[in-house]
């Protein structure tokens, strides 16, 4: 509230009207009377309503320049033209307010605003002789911060909205005032502060929506991508290729591979199958050998029937007409009359390079196709023959159950146990027992005699054997190595050779002779030292020894029990040098120096002396490995020392006992000493195989066999 008092133009009187938005607050003066000495301010709290007072002022003709506030006067009306701000108490009634205590005082942020904004300086004179009017003093002075600092915090403001509350009732403390008013500061800030920062993070979580959204969306489609590429286009081919299947368009082989398995495929060759018949077939597949160098079961089929033959080694010669294919059993067939048919023909089909068959008379059953298989692979017969609409429906409904469909699970449950039950009633399901097998009872028979027609030149004898060189395989390098990559042509001569324990895991022991838990296989000269040579590198050199070589001792291989032995050897004494293996040539203790040392290994004749032979001493220069070394190569048999893989020990043991067989000549020899060197290299020669032409080359590459072999000629 305003209540203005303007000295009215030229008569000193003074015009009273009341205003909104402003307040009169008494300054602090020493007198409490109003009108006398007591001086009043005018404070505007709006500037726009300051300036439309006073324009509508100054076109009244009320406010000129160079007036101010005059004196308190009550006894004139508010014009006609300010009566938009009528309607509040008179000047009486403030008057009446101020002397009860009931004015509102100025706050002390408006005086800032009010000093800045003051009306002009009034005049100090007026009508009145008491010398209490006008304004002698303004908030505008620098007296006024003072004031303000001691109204703000020791005279409290009195509320003049409350009727109640009066200028002596105490006020809360000014600690708690400037608290929550510093706290209404922090809220009005916050607000503010938070409705831009809430702006922002409207903004932002609107970006972050939108994002997510995008990342949803993609994620849908990428998953309904996945969906069709992972689900529906595979369910849809294989449901189109069951339906195929089921009505006879497809082969079985197709559904299992859009069903996600790998089944083995086959490769039918022949004039009537999928490759054109070759001798190289023959060569590569037919006498192939897979897993444990287990020969390939032949798949046979005259268009209609199909049948599983499994055989051993397959020995004869292709022509331009084909090749004749003699097989041990038939191992499973889809027609009883083609499993017949095989049977009665001795498990013999001719595999025709033309159709038709350009030697009619060659089998009495001829096949225009045929394929291979491991042995470890499972083939459904029937399944490749073509099966029924039942059967198929059998076949699909066992596929579709074993994922999980629990109805056609039961469904095919059911159908197959009403099947089982209706083949023993009427008894079809009962198989055929097989006939006898070519060989006899007892399995096939143990020669394998060349075919009559054979045009190789090792044709034999009729009790002859064929090489067995295509049943051997080993481990080297961790690799596996097979003798022969197919079988050989060559007879078997000679006796059987032991085949080492490690070597039967990947070999085929089917056809081979076992005498007191060794495996014996018949080879012919070149493979029985090619086998030779590769069992004398690989296994321990101590005679007797099948156990592969695990450690080396002085150039020579020993397995791991020999080579423990070696190690645990005691010694004798501190001051005695022992070599690796004991000294055959020194006497026992007790001995005369007459008596003779037995060798029962050596064919050498025993020493009457038991003085150091000179091929034992070391020579100056060399260290005591060496002289350990020639003793242990002393020590050796023959056999054994045929066997050492290192060619240049083999010969420093060769000239050993060589030098000490030429010391013992001049002495008196027992009776058979020649006959029992003779034999020994008679065995040594027989080992290597040096009297065949296929053992030439070996020969050739060993000079010190070579050697040997002309000593033995000449003895």
């Amino acid at each position: 509230m305003l209540v203005l008092f303007l000295d009215h133009a030229g008569h000193g009187a003074s015009l009273e009207w009341t205003v909104p938005l402003a307040e009169l607050v008494e300054s602090r003066q020493p007198s409490g009377m109003i009108g006398k000495g007591s001086k009043y301010v005018v404070n505007y709290l709006a500037l726009q309503h300051f300036r439309k007072l006073r324009e509508a002022l100054q076109n009244q003709h009320v406010v000129k320049r160079g007036r101010g506030i005059g004196p308190l006067r009550s006894d004139l009306a508010c014009p006609p033209t300010m009566q938009k701000w009528a309607g509040l108490p008179s000047a009486q009634h403030f008057v009446e307010q101020k002397q009860l205590g009931r004015v509102h005082r100025t706050q002390p942020w408006q005086w800032p605003w009010f000093t800045n904004h003051s009306l002009p300086d009034a005049p100090k004179t007026c009508a009145s002789h008491d010398g209490s009017c006008g304004a002698t003093s303004r908030p505008g002075n620098a007296s006024w911060w003072r004031e303000w600092w001691v109204q703000y915090f020791m005279d409290p403001a009195v509320d003049f909205e409350e009727e109640g509350q009066r200028e002596d009732e105490p006020s809360p403390p000014w600690v708690l005032r400037v608290a929550l008013k510093f706290l209404l500061m922090f809220v009005k800030g916050g607000i503010e502060y938070c409705g831009t920062l809430c702006v922002t993070i409207g903004l932002a979580a609107r970006w972050v929506y939108w994002l997510m959204v995008s990342i949803v969306v993609v994620a849908l489609v990428q998953l309904a991508y996945w969906t069709y590429v992972w689900v529906i286009r595979p369910l849809g081919r294989f449901a189109v290729v069951l339906v195929q299947y089921l009505v006879g368009r497809a082969p079985w082989d197709e559904v299992l591979t859009h069903h996600g398995r790998t089944p083995f495929r086959l490769v039918w060759y022949g004039p009537t199958g999928q490759v054109a018949w070759t001798a190289q077939y023959v060569q590569d597949k037919v006498r192939g050998r897979g897993t444990g160098q287990a020969p390939f079961d032949l798949l046979v089929t005259d268009g209609t029937a199909l049948a599983r033959l499994r055989h051993s080694t397959v020995r004869g010669r292709t022509n331009r007409h084909g090749f004749i294919c003699p097989c041990d059993t038939v191992h499973g067939s889809s027609h009883r009359y083609w499993r017949h048919t095989i049977e009665g023909a001795n498990c013999r089909v001719h595999l025709c390079s033309q159709s038709p068959c350009t030697a009619p008379e060659a089998a009495e059953v001829h096949v225009t196709s045929s394929a291979v298989v491991p042995r470890e692979v499972e083939i459904d017969l029937t399944e490749l023959a073509g099966k029924g609409p039942f059967g198929r429906c059998l076949t699909a409904t066992w596929l579709l159950s074993a994922q999980g469909f629990y109805f056609w699970k039961w469904l095919g449950g059911g159908a197959c146990s009403l099947r089982r039950k209706c083949c023993r009633l009427c008894g079809c399901g009962a198989r055929p027992r097989r006939g006898p097998r070519p060989g006899g009872e007892h399995g096939s028979e143990p020669s394998r005699l060349l075919h009559e027609w054979s045009e190789t030149e090792s044709e034999g004898e009729d009790n002859a054997q064929a090489c067995q060189a295509d049943q051997l395989a080993w481990e080297e390098g961790g690799k596996t190595q097979a003798l022969g990559r197919e079988p050989c042509k060559d007879l078997a001569l000679g006796n059987s050779i032991p085949v080492l324990p490690a070597d039967m895991r990947l070999s085929d022991k089917d056809g081979l002779q076992e005498e007191d838990g060794v495996w014996h296989v018949r080879l012919c000269p070149r493979h029985a030292a090619l086998y030779g040579h590769s069992s004398a590198r690989r296994k321990c050199a101590v005679e007797g020894c099948v156990e592969l070589s695990r450690t080396t001792k002085g150039g020579v291989r020993l397995c791991k029990l020999h080579g423990a032995k070696e190690e645990r050897k005691p010694s004798s004494g501190p001051g005695t040098k022992h070599s690796a293996t004991p000294d055959k040539t020194t006497p026992r203790r007790g001995s005369a120096p007459g008596d003779s040392v037995a060798q029962p290994d050596a064919p050498t004749t025993p020493r009457s002396s038991p003085t150091k032979p000179r091929f034992t001493s070391t020579p100056p220069g060399l260290g005591r490995a060496q002289g350990e070394t020639e003793s242990h190569l002393l020590g050796l048999t023959w056999d054994e020392v045929a066997s050492l893989p290192d060619p240049t020990a083999r010969l420093r043991a060769i000239r050993a006992k060589t030098s000490q067989g030429r010391e013992a000549e001049g002495k008196v020899e027992p009776a058979g000493d020649g006959a029992a060197r003779a034999e020994a290299l008679g065995k040594l020669v027989r080992n290597v195989a040096l009297g065949q032409s296929a053992a030439k080359a070996y020969q050739e590459r060993d000079p010190v066999l070579g050697a040997f072999h002309a000593f033995l000629q000449g003895a």
